[in-house]
């Protein structure tokens, strides 16, 4: 998985390379760059299939001039990509980096780390500020951020909040220390839910039970919606409290939560 990730990466930061070096090169008018970027979304769909959109090449683009400073290493025998360089991020260089005012230099980075993920870059590369940047990215291998992780220190200026904190390292030595026990409800269940692929009606007249029928006849693609970890565990289930009996319209186990997750499906009012 590592490896794919890794040469995911390097891949798509190589087609971004490609399409600014030939803006560059290419004809000075309105139009070229956005022309070109529509011709390669043609040719490498037809080629290889999805995943080569127009707004696809637009990131992959902006993923290269954001990196361009980048020399990643492109490994040709399997698995030789497997092994991470143990000198590409020292430790502690990250405390240095923001007390000094060079960073890239201190840094030291060469290409891309092979935890991190196609979707973790996206959301770096959102990150103005080359300081914050490298600073975001190396925490994500520190602590092993998920992609929702990192994304919400990003939107709680953890980088900014730690510039001014008079305790940078007590602060860093936190973070890290909560990697293993910060996953939340919200880091794992989607809010709201796509459900097209149940091919509902848009009808006033659709019962609680026909939605219902539609998710277990689709059971696999509401599993793969539900998001990671889920499991389906029953139908109808019955739960007997005090004197009465409830029927919860379906129960699942997250793996990952550690937890039931039980859905009861209302089309009208929501009762107690």
């Amino acid at each position: 998985m590592r490896a794919v990730n890794s040469n995911t990466v390097v891949a798509y930061w190589l087609i971004g390379r490609e399409i600014v070096q030939e803006i560059q090169e290419g004809e000075q008018r309105a139009g070229y760059g956005e022309r070109i970027i529509e011709d390669l979304s043609s040719r490498l769909t037809k080629r290889f299939g999805r995943g080569f959109s127009v707004p696809n090449l637009r990131n992959f683009r902006q993923f290269y001039v954001m990196f361009q400073d980048r020399k990643p290493e492109i490994h040709y025998p399997s698995g030789s990509e497997l092994t991470p360089d143990k000198k590409r991020y020292p430790a502690g260089s990250e405390l240095g980096a923001l007390e000094k005012t060079k960073t890239q230099q201190d840094l030291a980075f060469k290409g891309f780390h092979p935890n991190l993920s196609w979707s973790h870059y996206r959301a770096l590369m959102r990150v103005d500020k080359k300081k914050a940047r490298n600073f975001y990215e190396i925490e994500t291998v520190a602590c092993g951020w998920s992609k929702r992780q990192l994304e919400r220190q990003i939107h709680s200026l953890f980088y900014e909040r730690l510039l001014v904190s008079k305790d940078k390292q007590g602060i860093l030595l936190k973070a890290r220390a909560e990697k293993n026990g910060s996953l939340k409800p919200l880091d794992v269940l989607k809010d709201p839910y796509i459900l097209e692929f149940l091919d509902m009606p848009d009808s006033a007249k659709i019962h609680e039970s026909d939605l219902e029928q539609a998710i277990i006849d689709k059971l696999q693609h509401f599993l793969l919606e539900l998001g990671k970890g889920f499991s389906f565990v029953a139908r109808q289930k019955r739960m007997r409290f005090g004197d009465e009996d409830f029927y919860v319209d379906l129960v699942f186990y997250n793996f990952i939560l550690k937890c039931f997750v039980l859905i009861d499906l209302k089309i009208g009012k929501l009762t107690h």
